[in-house]
C-alpha cells in the first residue's frame, strides 16, 4: 500500500483549525465533552496527517494480523488507550496497574494534545466495523466465555463505553493482548518486569488462562458479528 504523504506539522495545525471552525459552524454533529469537542472530521483529517492509515486503514479495518481493528469501536476506550500510550511514552504511567505500552504508537503519539486524540477516538467510532459474519465461520462459545460476558458481553459487544466490544476483532491481536495482560499478573512483583499492558481486571482474568483457553477466547470473539 503506498503511504500517505506527511503533511507538515506547521500546515496540519491550520488545516485543522479551519476544519474544526467550519465543524462548529455546521450541523452540530460534534459531541461535547466538557471543555473539549470531539469531531470525526477533524479526526479523519488527523488520522491522515499523522500516517494513522498507514498501519490502521483508511476504513480503520486495520492492516494485518496483528493491528486491531478500530472502526466502530467504542469512542471512550479508544481515547483511553491513545491517552494510555502516550502517557506510557512519557513515563507516567506503566508502571502502575493501568497502562500500555508501544513504541510505534507511543511516539506518534507524543506531540498530541488530550483534544487531538478525542478527535482520532470519535473518527475511528464513526466508522462500520469490519463485520466478517459469512466470511468466517461462527463459533461455538466456549467455556471461559462466562468470565468475559459481564464486561464485554457474551457475543463480544460492550454495553459500555468504556470497555471494548471484542467481536470481530483480529484473531491474533486478541491472543497476543490475553497473553500481554496475563505477563503483567506474572511480573508484578518481580523486579524489572517489563509490562506491556496492564490492566488490574484484565490482568487477574487472563491469569487464569491457559494457552489453549486463550487461543479459543480469541478464535470465538473474532468469529462473532460487530453488528
Amino acid at each position: 500500500m503506498t503511504k500517505s504523504p506527511r503533511v507538515p506539522y506547521g500546515a496540519k495545525r491550520l488545516v485543522l483549525s479551519i476544519v474544526l471552525l467550519l465543524a462548529w459552524a455546521g450541523t452540530g454533529q460534534a459531541v461535547q465533552r466538557g471543555a473539549e469537542v470531539a469531531d470525526p472530521s477533524v479526526g479523519g483529517v488527523l488520522a491522515e496527517g499523522e500516517g494513522c492509515f498507514d498501519c490502521h486503514g483508511v476504513d480503520g479495518a486495520g492492516i494485518g494480523p496483528t493491528r486491531p481493528a478500530l472502526a466502530g469501536q467504542k469512542e471512550m476506550y479508544l481515547y483511553k488507550q491513545l491517552l494510555h500510550f502516550r502517557l506510557a511514552a512519557e513515563g507516567k504511567n506503566i508502571s502502575g496497574v493501568m497502562g500500555r505500552r508501544h513504541s510505534v504508537m507511543g511516539h506518534n503519539l507524543l506531540h498530541l494534545g488530550n483534544g487531538d486524540l478525542r478527535h482520532l477516538a470519535a473518527f475511528f467510532a464513526s466508522l462500520s466495523c469490519p463485520d466478517l459474519v459469512g466470511e468466517i465461520t461462527v463459533l461455538r462459545p466456549p467455556k471461559r466465555v462466562r468470565h468475559c460476558a459481564a464486561c464485554h458481553g457474551l457475543e463480544g459487544r460492550s454495553r459500555k463505553s468504556s470497555i471494548p466490544n471484542l467481536a470481530g476483532q483480529k484473531e491474533e491481536y486478541l491472543t497476543r493482548q490475553l497473553r500481554f495482560f496475563r505477563y503483567s499478573e506474572r511480573v508484578k512483583n518481580r523486579p524489572g518486569g517489563k509490562r506491556v499492558r496492564s490492566h488490574p481486571v484484565m490482568n487477574k482474568q487472563a491469569a487464569r488462562l491457559a494457552d489453549t483457553e486463550i487461543k479459543a477466547l480469541a478464535a470465538y470473539f473474532s468469529s462473532a458479528s460487530c453488528n
